[in-house]
């Protein structure tokens, strides 16, 4: 099977290490390359794609064929401001969770859910508890090193159900 793993738009030329501003136009390639630890048997694992970036005048200097390359630009960061402040967030949780509202299990589950994939409450561990599965989490809280234990009942929510959740933080939190 062919692997393939063609990374992100650089932030440099992959020639001249030049970093590129925003706005800049530079040139993508892809290039077909030897797999690193490939099996020489099996010819499908032979060959694997790169990506490269790089000035156009560095472009034009590369003699390898490229397999497919495009003209294309650096965005112009405009005031990037996060879609969620994860501070308020995590905050908003552990007072959640300090409330024990049975009510507001279901968006307690799915901010702690957002909240894990954004690194900021870590999973200890995931226990069974009176035949409901917990989830027991570490928070930071404050300014300082603070740790707060917290422990989240895990939700069977339908696809509709978590859409109404996530919903209702967009608007508590001001997403679009």
């Amino acid at each position: 099977m062919s692997r393939f793993r063609i990374g992100r738009k650089g932030v440099a030329c992959g020639v001249c290490d030049r970093e590129f501003a925003p706005g800049d136009e530079f040139v993508s390639a892809i290039f077909e390359v030897d797999a690193e630890g490939a099996n020489p048997a099996d010819e499908d694992e032979t060959r694997t794609f790169e990506r490269l970036d790089a000035c156009p005048g560095c472009f034009e200097k590369i003699e390898k064929p490229a397999y497919s390359h495009w003209l294309t630009s650096l965005p112009v960061d405009e005031a990037k401001q996060p879609l969620l402040d994860l501070t308020m967030a995590r905050d908003f949780l552990v007072r959640l969770c300090r409330e024990d509202n049975p009510e507001r299990q279901a968006l307690v589950y799915i901010l702690t859910l957002l909240l894990l994939r954004k690194r900021r409450v870590k999973l200890v561990t995931e226990r069974v508890e009176n035949e409901v599965t917990v989830m027991d989490l570490t928070v930071k809280t404050g300014e300082g090193d603070e740790i707060e234990e917290i422990t989240v009942p895990v939700c069977e929510l339908s696809e509709e159900e978590t859409t109404e959740i996530e919903s209702e933080l967009g608007r508590l939190f001001g997403l679009a």
